[in-house]
């Protein structure tokens, strides 16, 4: 401690158990200590013993990384060693697509640094932060499980789309987008062993990428059937798709800057303080409703029906019962019409 030095208690100590390597790179980095070349020399051959460790161990040593101020050193010092090469096949060889998630990996895990400390960030930040901070910090601290927190998984989700971009799914150019990400993601989160909740958040965020970064090329103005449509998508991905959205402004032309984190405080207004009448408003009509008051059989219909008259609530077309069966009546008319 005293030479701020990182060194093996043994000359086997990394063999005997390879996730220590993981532990050598967190340790140097989170205390800003050096590895001594020995160590190091012990960590290179120790990696090559890395699959003859259980993925869970791997998946909680790695996860410790993730989520911390010091994260982009640890992905570098992993990258240096040759672990991504086991962890991210179809990213570590790919400098650009690897540059970009260290990148958005960083700018991420910049919300997380507390207001008093040194904080370099672009000005259009500050009405953001201002009136979001302690929000965005639960959002992100909020845990899976047991130390698998929301910036955990969003700081994953950042290398494995990455990863899904550099076309590491080639074997699979017979099918559409969808499933070969649904492919992807079975195997790559089967290596990392995580819940279905996990999984289903990591779907939402690589499926919903582009939504943002596609309304600003496009000039499209944020209503509110767009916000409800959006996180009607994305759930409560949706967030974190923003916060990436603000670590990738520096990707936009300067003129573009502006525009994103205005969108993005619309949708964090409509998601933190009218949740209720945006983003998840209550049917005026029920399936109940349906059967009694317009006599109609139970059926997969229903759903249409229902989703077109909360889209009809948020756009503020709908606004009490009467307007609703009115526009359920029409609605049964159109989809008569339509063949539906």
């Amino acid at each position: 401690i005293k030479n701020q030095l990182i060194s093996a208690c043994s000359e086997q100590s990394m063999v005997n158990d390879p996730v220590r390597v993981f532990r050598a790179i967190r340790f140097a980095c989170q205390f800003k200590y050096v590895i001594d070349n020995k160590t190091k020399e012990a960590m290179l051959r120790a990696v090559h013993h890395m699959n003859e460790i259980s993925r869970e161990r791997v998946r909680d040593e790695f996860f410790k990384m993730l989520g911390k101020p010091y994260t982009l050193e640890c992905l570098e010092l992993c990258q240096k060693f040759g672990l991504m090469e086991g962890l991210f096949p179809g990213l570590a060889n790919n400098p650009d697509e690897w540059q970009v998630s260290n990148e958005l990996i960083s700018g991420l895990n910049h919300f997380l640094i507390e207001p008093e400390a040194e904080r370099v960030e672009h000005q259009s930040y500050k009405s953001l932060m201002d009136s979001f901070q302690k929000n965005i910090k639960l959002y992100l601290e909020n845990e899976f499980v047991s130390d698998r927190s929301v910036v955990k998984i969003l700081n994953l989700g950042i290398l494995l789309h990455q990863e899904f971009k550099c076309g590491a799914n080639s074997a699979l150019d017979a099918l559409d987008s969808r499933e070969k990400l649904h492919f992807f993601l079975k195997n790559r989160c089967t290596d990392f062993v995580l819940s279905n909740q996990e999984i289903n958040f990591l779907r939402n965020l690589i499926s919903n990428w582009e939504v943002l970064p596609n309304s600003i090329k496009t000039n499209l103005v944020f209503a509110p059937i767009d916000i409800y449509r959006f996180f009607r998508s994305a759930g409560e991905t949706g967030i974190g798709l923003c916060l990436i959205a603000c670590a990738s402004v520096w990707r936009f032309p300067d003129d573009a800057h502006e525009n994103m984190i205005s969108k993005i405080i619309n949708l964090f207004t409509a998601y933190w303080d009218s949740y209720h009448k945006i983003i998840s408003p209550e049917s005026i009509l029920n399936g109940n409703d349906l059967i009694h008051e317009l006599h109609l059989k139970p059926g997969p219909q229903f759903q249409d029906y229902l989703e077109t008259l909360r889209e009809a609530q948020v756009a503020g077309t709908v606004t009490n019962r009467d307007e609703a069966i009115v526009f359920i009546k029409l609605k049964i008319l159109e989809f008569s019409e339509n063949g539906n």
